[in-house]
This record gives structure tokens, C-alpha cells and sequence, in this order.
């Protein structure tokens, strides 16, 4: 806290009279991170829209001073929050899943948003410079083959490796576990 009153210019006992503790703080920098929800279709067909919450969600915590996007404290109820989980949520129920399997797909929607916010965070906020794909080629082709890793080496070969998190990587991730979820979507359907 005293830290951060530095930065802000101010004493650590005004910032006490605004936030009573760290974990308070936290709320407040992960309410704000997070900012309103967006507002999104519901319906069987168009759930897919999630989509573009996890893509906004990315580019918010791409962009966020804090990065990745602050997890609350275990068990914050903060309204931007419950609003993001709530339009998520009202998708994948709309779509005819389940409160507890539209839980679990919200869960792996946030993760992997997440997870990849925090690589970028990574590689942005590593001291190294970036990587480029003939340096490592030519340090690291030698030893998948050296070590029995055929497709790790074919990799190598093609020039296909750098340290960027791209757009077309997080795409086909996320598209990935769209198309699962609407496996799940189109089995519920056909169950009723």
C-alpha cells in the first residue's frame, strides 16, 4: 500500500481511508479492469457470440495496465464482475445447456482468455528480445532429431517458430473449444 500511495502521490494513510486493505484494492483494480459486460444475443443459434466476449475480453487484458486482468479475491461479488459471468451464462443457457454446463464452458472460456492474456503479458513484458524464427531454427533444429522428436524437428524445419502470440494462434484455440461447446449445444438439442 505505501507503494502505491507513492505512485499516486499521496500518503499511505489517505489511500487507508479509500481501501481498507489490499485485498480490497484488488477488488477495486479488478472492478475496474474488467469494466461493463456487453450486451449479447441469446438463442440456440446465436451463442456463438460468446465469441465475442472472449475476443474482447483478450484485447481488454492485452491492452489492461494490469496484466493479465486481475483475478478477485476468492469469493468477490463485485457487479462488473457478476455481470460478465451473468451475459455469458444467458448465452449458453439460451443455447439449451445446462446451469452447471454453461458453469463449466463460462470456466474454460475465462481460462483460456486469460491464459493467453498472460502469455502475451509474458512475452511483452519480458527484458529478452523477441525471437525470430532463423535464430532459434538454426540453435534448435539439431536437437529434436538429436533427441527423437520428429514433429518438434518438422516444426524447426519449416521456419514455423517465434515468440509472438498471435492473432490466427488465439483464433484457432478459441475456435477450438467453440466448436467443442457446440458439440454440447447440438447434443442438447437433439436430446429434447
Amino acid at each position: 500500500m505505501p507503494n502505491i500511495a507513492k505512485r499516486l502521490g499521496l500518503t499511505a494513510n489517505v489511500v487507508y481511508r479509500y481501501v481498507s486493505s489490499r485485498e480490497e484494492l484488488l477488488v477495486l483494480l479488478a472492478e475496474t479492469a474488467w469494466g461493463p459486460a456487453p450486451a449479447l444475443d441469446t438463442g440456440t443459434g446465436r451463442w456463438r457470440a460468446a465469441r465475442r466476449m472472449d475476443q474482447g475480453d483478450d484485447r481488454t487484458m492485452r491492452g489492461a495496465p494490469v496484466a493479465p486482468r486481475p483475478a478477485p479475491p476468492r469469493g468477490t461479488r463485485a457487479p462488473n464482475l457478476l455481470r460478465w459471468t451473468e451475459v455469458l451464462l444467458g448465452a449458453l443457457t439460451g443455447a439449451g445447456l445446462s446451469t452447471a454446463e454453461s458453469l463449466g464452458c463460462a470456466l474454460l472460456l475465462d481460462g483460456y482468455a486469460r491464459r493467453t492474456a498472460s502469455a502475451r503479458g509474458d512475452v511483452r513484458e519480458s527484458s529478452a528480445a523477441l525471437t525470430r524464427s532463423a535464430t532459434v531454427t538454426r540453435f534448435l533444429q539439431p536437437l529434436p532429431h538429436e533427441h527423437g522428436c520428429p514433429i518438434l524437428a518438422s516444426t524447426m524445419s519449416r521456419d514455423a517458430y517465434d515468440d509472438e502470440v498471435g492473432e490466427d494462434d488465439v483464433d484457432f484455440g478459441l475456435n477450438r473449444i467453440l466448436d467443442g461447446i457446440e458439440v454440447l449445444v447440438a447434443h442438447r438439442a437433439d436430446d429434447r
